[in-house]
C-alpha cells in the first residue's frame, strides 16, 4: 500500500526518500538507525478496517484478527508512551516531517500533534483546510520484540487471560498444516490467550506426549506468532467482497530472525513471499544479524 516515504530534511540534513517494493521488504541498519520506528510510521499511515465495513463479506473477521494478534493498526504514540521523560524526536520542527505517497496515488503529509503538558508525542496527517481527506484503511499486523518473551521464563505473576475467539476452522486447519510443515508435530487448538501485554499466542497440544504451546521451544512459538500473522491476513484477503487494491493487507515484523534456527528462517522467507504474492500482502521487516 505504501510506495514511497519522503522525511524532510531528515535531522535537519538532508531529504531521504525511502522507496518499498508492493511485496516484500527488507530493512537493514545499525542499532539507532530507527528500523522500529520506521514500522510504526508506516503502521501510523493507516486507519483500520472497521468490523462492518461493506468491503468485507464476513463481518466476523476483523474482530478475530483483532483478537488473536498483539497489535494491529499500532500508533506511533505506543512507541515513546514508557519514556521516562517527555521525549519529542522532532524537537523545534514545525510543519510536514514526512510524506506518504501510496500505490493508490493518494499522497498524505504528516506532522507531529504533541504535548509536553499531556506527556504525548503523535504523528498527525497534515490535511488541507476545506478539503474532505482521510487516512486510507488497511489492516496493519505489527509483530514487535515483545512476541520474543518465552513463556517458560515468564513470572508466574504475570496474567494470563483466555482470548474467546479464534481463526475458523478453515484456517485453524491451514495453521496447522504450516506448523507441522517446520516442526512435524500435529497441532490441536484451543483458544489462543493473552499474556498481560506482552503478546498473544495460540494454545495447542500435540500428538507427542509432553509437547505443547506450553513447552515447545522460543524459537517454535515465535515461529507459531508469525504463522499466525499469515494466516490471519490470508483470512482477511478471502474475507474481501472484492479485491481492487494492489496491496491489502500490511505485516510489520520486528527481527524477523530472531529465536529461529536458520534453517527455520529460510522456510519462513519462503512462505512470506507465497503468502504475500497470493493475498497481495506487503511485508517489511528487518534481521536482527544484518
Amino acid at each position: 500500500m505504501i510506495s514511497k516515504i519522503h522525511f524532510n530534511r531528515y535531522r535537519k540534513l538532508i531529504d531521504i526518500d525511502l522507496n518499498f517494493s508492493k511485496g516484500i521488504n527488507a530493512i537493514a541498519g545499525t542499532n539507532g538507525t530507527c528500523k522500529s520506528s520506521l514500522l510504526y510510521i508506516i503502521s501510523n499511515s493507516f486507519q483500520s478496517v472497521g468490523a462492518r465495513s461493506a468491503k468485507l463479506s464476513d463481518h466476523s473477521c476483523m474482530k478475530i484478527i483483532n483478537a488473536i494478534n498483539d497489535s494491529v493498526n499500532t500508533k506511533i504514540e505506543s512507541l515513546v508512551r514508557d519514556s521516562k521523560k517527555y521525549n519529542d524526536p522532532a524537537a523545534k520542527t514545525s510543519g510536514t516531517l514526512f510524506t506518504v505517497d501510496y500505490f493508490t496515488g493518494q499522497s498524505v503529509p504528516f506532522r507531529k500533534h504533541n504535548s509536553e503538558k499531556d506527556f504525548r508525542f503523535a504523528l498527525k496527517p497534515y490535511y488541507k483546510r476545506g478539503m474532505s481527506e482521510s487516512l486510507p484503511c488497511c489492516p496493519v499486523i505489527y509483530l514487535g520484540i515483545s512476541r520474543l518473551l518465552p513463556f517458560g521464563e515468564s513470572s508466574d505473576e504475570l496474567s494470563i487471560s483466555k482470548i474467546n475467539k479464534k481463526l475458523p476452522e478453515k484456517y485453524q486447519t491451514i495453521l496447522a498444516s504450516l506448523f507441522r510443515e517446520f516442526t512435524h508435530y500435529n497441532m490441536k487448538f484451543e483458544k489462543p490467550v493473552s499474556i498481560e501485554k506482552f503478546k498473544k499466542r495460540s494454545e495447542f497440544s500435540t500428538e507427542v506426549e509432553g509437547i505443547d504451546s506450553n513447552t515447545i521451544s522460543a524459537g517454535e512459538d515465535n515461529l507459531s506468532i508469525i504463522l499466525t500473522a499469515l494466516v490471519s491476513l490470508q483470512y482477511y484477503y478471502e474475507s474481501l467482497a472484492e479485491s481492487s487494491n494492489e496491496v491489502e493487507s500490511i505485516l510489520l515484523v520486528d527481527e524477523l530472525d530472531a529465536t529461529l534456527h536458520p534453517t527455520f528462517q529460510r522456510k519462513i522467507l519462503n512462505y512470506i513471499k507465497d503468502f504475500s504474492k497470493k493475498y497481495k500482502i506487503q511485508v517489511f521487516f528487518y534481521y536482527s544479524q544484518l
